[in-house]
């Protein structure tokens, strides 16, 4: 029997989190934060949330970086905050 895979994921935007330098547009601006939500499954199976990746990413040139998921409370809560 042939079963087959997919992957993908959404990305959620939160807003501005933290303003920095960004070194792969050698610039300064407010990096926003970003979940994505990972997906997978099989064919014929309902497709189930696996695990969720966190990030900071540059609006002006679109580079991200990964963050920690107590980094993202973090910055979450300093946006629901402000």
């Amino acid at each position: 029997m042939l079963v087959m895979g997919a992957a993908s994921g959404t990305p959620e935007i939160y807003g501005p989190a933290k303003k920095q330098y960004c070194f792969a547009c050698k610039d300064e601006s407010t990096f926003m934060l970003m979940k994505v939500k990972k997906k997978s499954g099989r064919l014929l199976l309902p497709f189930m949330p696996s695990k969720s990746r966190y990030y900071l990413f540059c609006p002006k040139c679109g580079s991200r970086f990964e963050i920690t998921a107590d980094q993202f409370k973090l910055y979450l809560g300093e946006i629901n905050r402000g």
